[in-house]
């Protein structure tokens, strides 16, 4: 089996497993992004953050807010978009932790 089929098959298993909460992560992120931007770009300007990351972030986390409003065709493909935008805006949030 190749690596593809194997990785497709167990995001699909975990995603019939798992009840993903796709509109909390995306609402908090969604919220948080601007506000953590706009702090950063007031007191903390010395270091680097990149509007164009949060921007890429927020336009990936709003199509979530509505998935419970996607058509049967592409609720199919949720799970990995999911993953996609976890992958993506990850990082960028645990910078916000740590």
């Amino acid at each position: 089996m190749t690596l593809l089929k194997t990785i497709d098959r167990k995001i699909m298993d975990k995603a019939k497993d798992e009840n993903y909460p796709y509109f909390i992560y995306a609402l908090f992120q969604t919220i948080s992004n601007p506000i953590y931007y706009l702090l950063w770009y007031y007191f903390d300007n010395h270091t680097y953050d990149s509007f164009t990351v949060r921007l890429i972030i927020n336009l990936l986390c709003i199509p979530l807010l509505f998935h419970k409003f996607w058509p049967t065709k592409i609720l199919r493909f949720l799970p990995y978009y999911w993953h996609v935008t976890i992958l993506y805006s990850l990082p960028f949030f645990l910078h916000l932790c740590f």
